[in-house]
């Protein structure tokens, strides 16, 4: 891990559960991180904290990741690494969803990361050994019932990540992808928190994620699926999904329950 000291690494979703764990950590490793985020006031707390410069940016909006991009060109000159941890989570069945929440979530999760990647190459080809990193989810790997529009949105991230890691191959960049299962953060909370207590459904600690996420900045590999039985049912799924359906139907009463509890939540 030391050879991350000093190392320029731009993280989006810097003021989140996972990537305030990842600001911390790669402080503690001497490394720089342009932390980017859209709510100026935890970045603010944060920056505090670690002494860390930072940036707001709305990455939906194109106007704002210019900012951004000329703020990264005049401030630091190159990148180390790039992670993305920013996004957004949707539960509820599909025909609740609107177009609105449809669009801006695929905006954010999956068109947003690709825009910011390809805007940021030439800084990267100027760093030392650059990688890009790539926060998916298990539901990248699994499409689950009740996160029809988030595995979407994971599922795109997922293939974008192989495709570009293969385009860039021959070049000084690598790229890797980690899907953590659930986590307990904010994202996390609420109905979602109810229904994965009610279906007994694994959680780590944003630390143990963050973890993960620096080792594939310092030695980036191919795809990393965290926590097991997830990582066994990520590759059955691939394999064989007709026994993995079996296993999901099971789950739809508990999830269309919580869907109308989200419904009315609403309202």
């Amino acid at each position: 891990m030391q050879r991350l000291a000093g190392k320029r690494i731009l993280l989006t979703g810097a003021a989140g559960g996972i990537g305030s764990m990842i600001v911390r950590q790669l402080t503690e490793l001497k490394a720089t991180v342009l932390m980017v985020d859209v709510s100026e006031t935890a970045l603010q707390t944060l920056a505090e904290e670690t002494g860390q410069p930072f940036k707001t940016c709305d990455l939906g909006d194109a106007a704002s990741r210019k900012d951004l991009l000329n703020w990264v060109n005049d401030k630091f000159g190159g990148l180390d690494a790039l992670v993305q941890c920013a996004g957004l989570m949707s539960f509820g069945l599909h025909d609740v969803q609107s177009d609105e929440e449809i669009e801006r979530l695929i905006r954010i999760n999956l068109v947003a990361p690709m825009q910011l990647t390809r805007a940021l190459i030439p800084q990267l080809e100027k760093g030392a050994t650059p990688v890009i990193v790539n926060l998916g989810s298990v539901f990248g790997h699994i499409g689950f019932p009740g996160f029809s529009l988030y595995s979407a949105s994971k599922f795109g991230l997922h293939g974008y990540t192989e495709a570009l890691r293969r385009e860039l191959a021959d070049g000084p960049i690598s790229v890797a992808w980690v899907s953590p299962r659930a986590t307990r953060t904010a994202m996390n909370k609420g109905v979602v928190e109810r229904l994965n207590t009610e279906l007994k459904v694994n959680t780590d600690r944003p630390e143990t994620v963050a973890t993960e996420v620096i080792k594939a900045i310092a030695q980036p590999g191919r795809d990393k699926v965290l926590g097991f039985p997830e990582k066994l049912f990520a590759r059955i799924n691939q394999f064989f999904p007709g026994m993995v359906d079996g296993s999901l139907i099971k789950q739809l009463p508990v999830i269309r329950k919580y869907n109308e509890i989200q419904k009315e939540s609403k309202l």
